[in-house]
């Protein structure tokens, strides 16, 4: 038995060796560089009708990169070509001219198959049709196309567009390349097709899918040397300028409004004159005469994204909190920003036309170095956010003991909200461009739309601020008694110690002295009205530590001074809206009267305190009237 082994070995090498040969097998031996490897090779022939991409006629690959394909050995003879998925990327002789089919026969040729392709025929061709043209075209006018395929010459006679008796105009352009980027011009850069709003149009891509006998149908819109009207500002650009008008008037009241808080509002002017001067920026860069002149201006508008947060967060910390601003370690605040100023400088040292063009057709140098910024920024920005959302929840939190007033929380949160939608449109246009690098798909227009809406809403913060510096300046002016960032009060000093007794030690009798001498003062005196009532200054009034006071409240009443001072008010206006007097007056002016600063403020206090809305406890308080009167009526 062992020594039939070898020839048992032998016998089965030489059945697999003719089950191999059995097929017909095409190989590979030599070829020029693949056009779009990713396509690989496909068998073109009578037997599948002369299909250049049919998946069962591909190419397989081997371990070490050569192709090769088996065909059944029942085939006599056939005629095939070589193809990369497309008659546009089919083989050719080795001028690039198309060559003849090759030719199978089973009687004189092996069925294992060894050819080379020398050279592809022509490169990939791609037919152009512009079908419509801006109607201030010159009649005269001569077309070209210019793109990657001819170094971007603008007036490359062989790429010149011949018009037809229908008006429209074809041109022929045949390369190597898989895939193309391309524009329209009338022969200068200076006269290159442009978006319909008459700015700038991005490169136009297209692949090899594309190629093939049928015309790309294309629009052009506008030309950017002709006048048109974008010349002038679209509403959308007019809103921004206006914003940035609002900013400047803004900071003009803010510096003349009285005994406003100069330190705190230093930020403020800081931060709205940095909105406005972006925002006019980002009009300016919009005008084409304007570029032309000052092209570095392009980059301008960028800067913002790591400096507008750092100098909020201060702004917010010192109104607030009174904090130090800056605080000690402000320079790391900036070290992005730094970043992004050294990373921009190649792009300050290029040529200007270099420049326009690069941005406006985003090249993958210029594309990258915008995507990984804009990235980092999105994500720096949140981070911010974040950060000053906890800064103001605990100032909430400080301020519903200390203050019966959140004007300052009010005004934030409008503030706060239009970042957060800023930051969900960058979100958006991240995962637009990522969507658009995976894929190969023209995104420009809708990130465009995007990073529109973004500024959009950025500006709109000076019509806020604007808003609050006139109608609700008390926001700007100085703060009676700040709360700190380690949740101590400052104000004046304390009048006076509870009979020089430890607090912690103060019995129940001396609790009730104080909380019978707060009510006293309350019926008498009525403080609650004042809207801006805090707990320094209530305990001023009674002469007692803003502590204790705090202790009686928190204990007696097993309430904060917040919803202490608010019960007050709600009483007060419930007795106001049983006087005659008062029937005449709004329930929001009642609010006013009892001492609520916003109607927000005195909604949301009398749902907490009564479990009815205003509007409700007033319908019902009428219809207890009329059962009243029906039931007395004789």
């Amino acid at each position: 038995m062992k020594k039939l082994r070898p020839l048992l070995a032998i016998m089965f090498l030489l059945i697999g060796n003719a089950a191999s040969y059995a097929q017909i097998r095409i190989e590979i031996a030599k070829m020029p560089a693949l056009l779009a490897p990713e396509q690989g090779l496909y068998f073109a022939s009578n037997i599948n009708s002369w299909d250049p991409g049919d998946p069962d006629y591909k190419f397989q690959k081997t371990a070490d990169g050569k192709y090769f394909i088996e065909l059944p050995d029942s085939l006599n003879s056939f005629q095939y070509k070589i193809t990369q998925g497309t008659w546009a990327a089919v083989e050719g002789d080795e001028d690039g001219k198309s060559r003849p089919n090759r030719t199978f026969s089973v009687e004189n040729d092996p069925k294992h198959l060894a050819i080379e392709i020398a050279r592809w025929e022509q490169g990939i061709a791609y037919k152009f049709q512009i079908t419509e043209i801006p109607a201030n075209t010159p009649h005269d006018a001569t077309l070209y196309i210019t793109g990657s395929f001819n170094n971007w010459n603008p007036r490359d006679e062989r790429y010149k567009l011949t018009r037809l008796k229908d008006g429209t105009y074809r041109v022929k352009v045949q390369t190597e390349l898989s895939k193309i980027e391309y524009k329209f011009t009338r022969g200068t850069w200076s006269s290159v097709e442009g978006r319909d709003n008459g700015k700038g149009l991005s490169n136009r891509v297209i692949s090899t899918d594309k190629a093939g006998a049928e015309a790309i149908q294309v629009n052009v819109k506008t030309w950017e040397d002709l006048p048109r009207s974008a010349n002038s500002l679209s509403f959308y650009e007019v809103l921004l300028l206006c914003s940035s008008i609002i900013g400047v008037l803004a900071v003009l009241i803010i510096r003349n409004i009285d005994n406003y808080d100069k330190e705190a509002n230093r930020w403020l002017i800081t931060l709205i004159l940095m909105t406005s001067g972006f925002t006019a920026a980002r009009v300016l860069t919009a005008n084409k005469d304007f570029v032309e002149i000052f092209p570095k201006m392009l980059l301008a508008p960028d800067f913002i994204l790591f400096t507008y947060a750092p100098v909020f967060l201060f702004y917010v910390q010192k109104l607030l909190f009174n904090a130090v601003t800056p605080p000690a370690n402000w320079r790391w605040h900036f070290v992005l920003f730094v970043l992004q100023t050294i990373a921009y400088v190649p792009l300050f040292l290029m040529d200007n036309t270099e420049l326009v063009l690069g941005l406006i057709n985003q090249t993958i140098p210029v594309r990258t170095l915008f995507a990984v910024i804009g990235g980092l920024a999105v994500l720096v920005n949140i981070a911010y956010w974040l950060n000053i959302r906890g800064v103001i929840n605990q100032y909430k939190k400080q301020s519903h003991s200390s203050y019966s007033y959140d004007e300052n929380l009010n005004y934030l949160n409008t503030v706060m909200t239009i970042k957060a939608a800023c930051l969900i449109l960058g979100l958006a246009t991240s995962i637009i461009f990522i969507y658009g690098w995976m894929y190969g798909v023209d995104v420009y227009s809708a990130a465009e739309r995007c990073i529109n809406w973004i500024w959009f809403l950025f500006s709109s913060t000076s019509y806020v601020l604007g808003y609050f510096a006139i109608y609700k300046s008390k926001i700007i002016k100085l703060s009676t008694s700040p709360l700190s960032a380690n949740h101590s009060q400052s104000g004046d000093s304390p009048v006076h110690s509870p009979d020089k007794r430890n607090d912690d030690a103060m019995d129940e009798v001396v609790m009730q002295q104080f909380k019978e001498k707060l009510e006293s003062y309350m019926e008498r005196s009525k403080p609650y009205t004042n809207p801006q009532l805090s707990i320094n200054d209530l305990a001023g009034k009674l002469k007692i530590q803003p502590h204790v006071l705090s202790r009686v409240i928190n204990e007696c009443y097993e309430k904060n001074f917040f919803y202490f001072i608010n019960e007050y008010r709600i009483d007060e206006f419930k007795r106001k809206l049983e006087d005659p007097e008062y029937k005449k007056y709004k329930l929001l002016s009642i609010a006013y009267e009892v001492g609520f600063n916003s109607k927000s403020a005195f909604n949301r206090s009398f749902k907490k305190l009564t479990k009815y809305s205003p509007s409700e406890y007033f319908a019902s308080r009428k219809m207890d009237h009329c059962e009243l009167s029906q039931e007395t009526t004789p």
